[in-house]
């Protein structure tokens, strides 16, 4: 593109030669408003916490075009200087910062106004697709109660899973341990859903759903599953709690205070608590 300039000149006609001798006076850029601006594309895609660079050129501008970046409305810092090229007819803008996980679907935009020139401002934006780790979140079944899941109940875990790029595994835990699916034991392990068919007292405790892509492993917190032990009172006035125990486990109890008996401490000590490692 060539671009011409404003002179003023002097000039002075020599009588004995008939010369024209003229001189510039000064030498004046036109103002040319910027003609193109473009935010150059990644090969790599923007995580969250991790710092990311984005490029804006801006062409034909004379003087060079003034570079700013916003996000959303706001505008961003930029620690660089813009740098122009050599014909002063391209200049460049690196914006490079660590995005939030709030800033995901915001929009960043590349804005190339005029020094002289008012209303001659371009823009162009891009949306922000951010790649993050899974965030997990483990519930029980909306229609379980927490506090009344007795033995032989069926029981159902939800994964809630949030991910950019989708999670392409999922992955249960019991206490720590990793679980598999089992169809035969009715342990049905799913990317979303587990589903416990008639779960024991042995499956109670804490449970985690662990969802991975490219961005890493999310973990979920745990949820602690309480399971009551089925029991039930003996006509001679006994608790009886069957098992996995040798015989039957029976506690004397007086039928007359039995509406004042607490059946807490009996529930949390079947469902988990050390002592109950010696019945």
């Amino acid at each position: 593109m060539i671009l011409k300039s404003e002179y003023s000149v002097e000039c002075l006609h020599d009588l004995i030669t008939n010369l024209i001798y003229c001189k510039p006076l000064y030498n004046r850029e036109k103002s040319v408003r910027p003609l193109l601006v473009e935010i150059l594309a990644r090969e790599q895609p923007i995580s969250v916490g991790q710092e990311a660079e984005l490029a804006c050129r801006a062409v034909g501008s004379r003087p060079p075009a003034i570079i700013t970046w916003w996000l959303d409305d706001k505008p961003m810092i930029v620690a660089d200087p813009q740098k122009n090229s050599d014909d002063r007819n391209e200049t460049v803008s690196f914006l490079r910062w660590t995005p939030r996980m709030e800033h995901d679907g915001r929009v960043v935009t590349c804005r190339a106004s005029h020094a002289n020139l008012e209303h001659a401002t371009l823009e162009t934006s891009m949306k922000l697709n951010l790649h993050y780790v899974p965030i997990v979140e483990l519930q029980l079944g909306s229609k379980m109660n927490p506090n009344d899941i007795e033995e032989g109940d069926d029981v159902y875990f939800d994964c809630v899973v949030s991910a950019n790029p989708p999670a392409y595994k999922v992955v249960w835990e019991h206490n720590s341990q990793v679980m598999t699916h089992n169809q035969r034991a009715g342990v049905i392990a799913g990317s979303a859903h587990l589903a416990l068919q008639g779960v024991s007292r042995e499956q109670a405790g804490k449970y985690v759903c662990i969802a991975s892509n490219v961005e890493g492993d999310g973990r979920s917190a745990p949820v602690t599953l309480q399971v009551i032990c089925n029991m039930r009172v003996t006509d001679s006035g006994k608790f009886l709690f069957p098992g996995k125990f040798s015989s039957d486990l029976k506690i004397d109890i007086n039928i007359d205070k039995l509406k004042l008996f607490d059946f807490a401490p009996v529930y949390e000590t079947l469902i988990g608590d050390p002592f109950a490692n010696e019945f």
